[in-house]
């Protein structure tokens, strides 16, 4: 049927809105930008130099050639110190790695109470359970043994218990490893040093 001239198509009629007024279309261009997460920074090149020690230096510092690691870190002198304070202020996590990598390295120096400083210190600005964290308890409970603080050495482990149950197979692993480093040993003072290592590792183990 054909509509009467000059009558609108139903299409074009257009109902007036009678509610409140739409919100104007925004202008992204002037939207301020989200903040980007904050990079880590790089660490320095001797710093850096350093902190890569950290995935060996236990193992090493267990091995019989142990005296050459000894050596080597000994020459860094105060560069140890400065790559574990770095750590501490802007990668936590790298640090404590380190410090816990280096526990044995502070027995055989006879720096004990350096040690546990930095891993008391570095314990503290990692506080979530992690590996990282794990190993760092490890280290605190073993120079706090060796130390003679036998409760200290026992607090670190019982809180190193809700962590994976302290990993006791990778415990158990040093152990066996000692063990075996034990019968290889070919001095006198070498067989004591690793000795007194188990000693200490079989406590901690017993302590959990």
């Amino acid at each position: 049927m054909r509509r009467p001239p000059g009558q609108p198509s139903p299409s074009r009629h257009v109902i007036p809105w009678a509610g409140p007024s739409p919100p104007p279309p925004r202008d992204f261009r002037h939207a301020p930008r989200q903040a980007s997460p904050k990079a880590m920074p790089a660490a320095p090149p001797l710093v850096e130099d350093v902190l890569t020690l950290a995935p060996g230096a236990e193992e090493e510092l267990l091995a019989p050639g142990h005296p050459k690691t000894v050596a080597r870190l000994r020459a860094l002198g105060p560069r140890l110190g400065e790559a574990l304070d770095w750590g501490a202020e802007h990668d936590p996590e790298r640090g404590l790695a380190l410090a816990s990598a280096l526990w044995r390295y502070w027995v055989l120096s006879g720096e004990l109470r350096e040690g546990r400083q930095h891993l008391g210190w570095l314990l503290s600005l990692v506080p979530n359970p992690s590996p990282v964290r794990l190993a760092g308890l490890t280290g605190r409970a073993l120079l706090a043994s060796f130390a003679g603080e036998h409760a200290d050495a026992k607090e670190a482990a019982e809180e190193a218990i809700p962590l994976a149950e302290f990993d006791v197979a990778a415990l158990e692993s040093r152990i066996k490893d000692a063990e075996e480093d034990l019968v290889l040993a070919k001095t006198d003072a070498e067989r004591a040093r690793i000795a007194e290592a188990l000693d200490h590792m079989r406590i901690l183990r017993t302590s959990v």
